[in-house]
């Protein structure tokens, strides 16, 4: 499944919150492409894990880093369509 993740924090001094969630993508093999952006193929029991385990990284963080904005698409090419165009008439 084509994936992509951005996000990016706020007070994130020294990178350190970033730093424990680079890791945890970049490990399931979704990279860094970018400033904030991580892109990789996975399944989607693979992606279920990352994200459990981004979310449990940010919750732990006892900050003053913080969250500003999370943005994933996800699109799994082999799974059937569903819509308007498919349905029969």
């Amino acid at each position: 499944m084509q994936t992509i993740v951005r996000f990016s924090l706020n007070r994130d001094k020294g990178s350190k919150l970033r730093n424990a969630l680079t890791p945890i993508l970049e490990g399931a093999g979704i990279k860094k492409v970018s400033t904030g952006t991580y892109k990789g193929d996975v399944t989607e029991a693979v992606l279920r894990n990352v994200l459990a385990q981004f979310w449990n990284a940010m919750g732990a963080h006892m900050g003053p880093a913080h969250l500003d904005h999370f943005w994933m698409y996800a699109d799994n090419e082999d799974a059937p369509k569903r819509g308007l165009e498919t349905d029969p008439v």
